[in-house]
């Protein structure tokens, strides 16, 4: 279990909802933000393609209505989303990640090793120094 005293900030999607500063959320350019603004720790939403990669982006879809779940990792990356491995690059050493694992109603009937969870742990692993 985590304890945050109550002097801890932490990013919201980097700097916050939408565009928040003047940068998109979960962006590399929206976590430095809240860092450089004073955040201590980082909240990043993880999502799973089609391709079974591992997203940042909050919502479901894209603004455009296309399933994040049902797009691969290259279309993603097309529309401007970072990978996990670019998020937790983009992230300062030694500012907390807090990651907001974004499950899909495939993962109820996906084979164990397909879920959201099950390809996060591994990415995971390297990370938790």
């Amino acid at each position: 279990m985590t304890v945050f005293s109550a002097a801890e900030i932490i990013g919201h999607r980097g700097s916050g909802r939408g565009t928040a500063s003047g940068y998109r959320e979960n962006s590399a350019e929206s976590y430095l933000a809240a860092v450089g603004a004073g955040a201590q720790w980082i909240e990043i939403d993880v999502r799973r393609t089609a391709d079974d990669a591992l997203v940042i982006h909050h919502d479901e879809a894209l603004p455009d209505g296309r399933p994040i779940v049902d797009l691969s990792a290259e279309v993603c990356r097309e529309a401007g989303l970072l990978r996990l491995d670019e998020a937790f690059a983009a992230i300062p050493a030694g500012v907390g990640v807090d990651v907001d694992v974004k499950t899909v109603m495939e993962d109820a009937v996906d084979p164990p090793e397909r879920r959201t969870t099950a390809l996060l742990l591994p990415a995971l692993r390297p990370e938790w120094r």
